[in-house]
């Protein structure tokens, strides 16, 4: 991570196809808010949390140069934890943090390319 600014940074990722005997750089993530966890779905599926004003999960699939951002919170930066997969189709994150109550949640049956809120009950 470099290029931290104002609700911003870039986000260099780099992956490895033989073990981690080597790396190589794919595009950058966007640059809007700051990253707080990564996630790989499978060997060619990554995701990323950050969050600033807005709170984003950014995804890439096949490793490729085209990053989307399939989860936007208007939260005022309330941020996300906890963001995993437990296999190439199912993965959960949690919407807040250790510092705030967390709200929700957030669930993908599709490798991430959507997510579904399921809320806290008491």
């Amino acid at each position: 991570m470099s290029g931290q600014g104002a609700g911003s940074s870039t986000k260099e990722v780099f992956v490895s196809s033989d073990a981690a005997q080597t790396f190589h750089q794919i595009a950058d993530a966007p640059t809007g808010g700051q990253p707080v966890g990564i996630a790989m779905a499978s060997p060619t599926t990554i995701a990323i949390a950050a969050y600033s004003g807005v709170t984003e999960i950014y995804l890439t699939t096949g490793v490729d140069t085209t990053w989307t951002a399939p989860l936007q919170l208007d939260d005022g930066g309330l941020g996300l934890m906890g963001l995993g997969f437990t296999d190439a189709t199912h993965g959960v994150v949690i919407h807040g943090t250790s510092t705030s109550p967390p709200g929700e949640v957030y669930l993908t049956y599709n490798g991430g390319s959507s997510w579904y809120p399921v809320p806290f009950r008491p």
